[in-house]
């Protein structure tokens, strides 16, 4: 789990590993794969995921981030020992 400033987010990173170890949210109805690539569907249309991107669940779509950007904008959930988000605030993590 992973978090911004203002709210909670699930991500996870796409390395290249198979379809069973990605999230349940993590859908074909919204992301495929295809070689090197990974297509999240999004309102606006597909968009493209490399390898090393992460995959962020929005509101009912999942759109991609590059490494450097996720980890400029997020911070890593739960460091606090809690094993929900809903356990967490927006101090208990630091």
């Amino acid at each position: 789990m992973y978090r911004t400033k203002v709210r909670f987010a699930e991500a996870f990173q796409w390395t290249g590993q198979p379809r069973s170890e990605w999230p349940s949210w993590a859908t074909p109805e919204l992301l495929s794969e295809s070689g090197s690539a990974l297509y999240a569907y999004t309102k606006n249309g597909p968009v493209r995921a490399l390898r090393s991107d992460w995959l962020i669940l929005g509101d009912k779509e999942i759109y991609p981030c590059t490494d450097e950007e996720f980890k400029r904008r997020y911070e890593e959930c739960m460091r606090c020992g809690h094993t929900k988000p809903a356990q967490c605030d927006v101090t208990c993590a630091r």
